[in-house]
């Protein structure tokens, strides 16, 4: 019984369930702090479009170069991506052309990160890119799409938006960059690359602090001061406590789950 759940914990991170509701989650907090209502089909490519993006980034390279060879578990993820894909279409039809747009930019960003298209080279092997055109992708899906999708006023707070998403999700990726340290080749740039682990959680926590601010500046509300302060503190304290030698899903459970914890603050007050 054991091995049968943790063979399902295992599929729900593998084939990119839980960031996928992690990125559905700061799209709801969006709708909630705009007092707006969760439109099914632009919900919906939200979360599968998520999935698709994450598993074609991760999966394609290796689904090309061994498509013979692939395991029952690599193939279950395949399977499942491709019924995503299929839900995504069937939702993403639904949607007007303009907020159709906001996501084909997503997706190219993309597929540009994950296959090579100039001299050989992806957009995630240009120095230093690959944290910005994540944290870019996020903001596309949270803020921008519904904005363009709601008619929204594109001005001082969705600027303030863009940039909470913003700092926010690349605080969230420096925990992953130095998990992966000891792997990734020297030319990604990556932030512990540039500037040491220590100031690397140094930087996330000033983003962090950034986060609260521009919070308070947005909502000016007394709870949304403390939810958003008490998750950035959770998200410092798994920072702080990151090193290469965190269990396995340290970071692609707990840290993504810091998220959907933020979510369920804002619903409680929403």
């Amino acid at each position: 019984m054991r091995r049968f759940l943790m063979s399902i914990f295992r599929f729900y991170i593998e084939a990119s369930i839980h960031v996928s509701i992690a990125i559905f989650a700061l799209f709801q907090i969006f709708l909630l702090k705009n007092n707006l209502n969760a439109y099914l089909p632009l919900s919906a490519v939200v979360l599968f479009g998520s999935i698709t993006g994450y598993n074609f980034v991760k999966y394609a390279p290796l689904a090309k170069l061994h498509h013979r060879s692939l395991t029952a578990f690599l193939r279950g993820i395949q399977f499942f991506s491709f019924l995503s894909f299929l839900l995504l279409v069937f939702y993403g039809a639904q949607l007007p052309i303009q907020t159709l747009l906001v996501f084909a930019l997503g997706g190219a960003l993309i597929f540009l990160y994950a296959i090579p298209v100039v001299v050989s080279k992806n957009l995630r092997s240009f120095s230093g890119a690959k944290i910005y055109v994540v944290a870019l992708c996020w903001v596309l899906t949270v803020v921008i799409a519904p904005t363009v999708h709601f008619g929204l006023k594109t001005d001082w707070k969705f600027v303030m938006h863009c940039l909470q998403i913003f700092v926010l999700v690349v605080a969230l990726i420096i925990p992953f960059d130095i998990r992966d340290l000891k792997y990734d080749t020297e030319n990604l740039r990556t932030l512990p690359q540039v500037f040491g682990v220590k100031k690397a959680k140094i930087i996330a926590g000033i983003l962090l602090v950034l986060f609260v601010i521009i919070e308070i500046a947005i909502q000016k509300k007394p709870e949304s001061f403390w939810i958003s302060g008490l998750v950035s503190f959770m998200t410092v304290s798994f920072i702080y406590n990151t090193k290469d030698t965190n269990p396995k899903y340290y970071c692609s459970f707990f840290i993504e789950s810091i998220p959907i914890v933020y979510w369920m603050f804002v619903g409680l007050i929403a």
